[in-house]
């Protein structure tokens, strides 16, 4: 129940951020309840490969490499949901 909660929220801080950032486009709520889902499977799956791949890069950049780890997951759930999700640029 509780991962369900923590989906509502972060798909309700989805519609917020497409509300105020001109460049990030969400259709409707259940494509951000859907993101959110999308977006916590990347998380714990893909992001912590990418970190270890990365650290040597996020250790010279003293850690402001992982901004462009995280645009890259943002990128990779408006590839998978591509329809309902739309990001401008990088």
């Amino acid at each position: 129940m509780n991962f369900l909660i923590k989906i509502f929220l972060n798909a309700i801080a989805v519609v917020i951020v497409a509300y105020i950032l001109t460049g990030v486009h969400v259709h409707d709520f259940w494509n951000a309840i859907l993101l959110a889902f999308v977006l916590s499977l990347l998380n714990a799956s893909v992001k912590p490969v990418l970190i270890f791949l990365t650290i040597p890069a996020t250790i010279f950049s003293l850690g402001l490499f992982l901004l462009v780890i995280n645009a890259a997951i943002i990128e990779i759930a408006a590839w998978i949901l591509q329809p309902g999700f739309t990001v401008d640029s990088f």
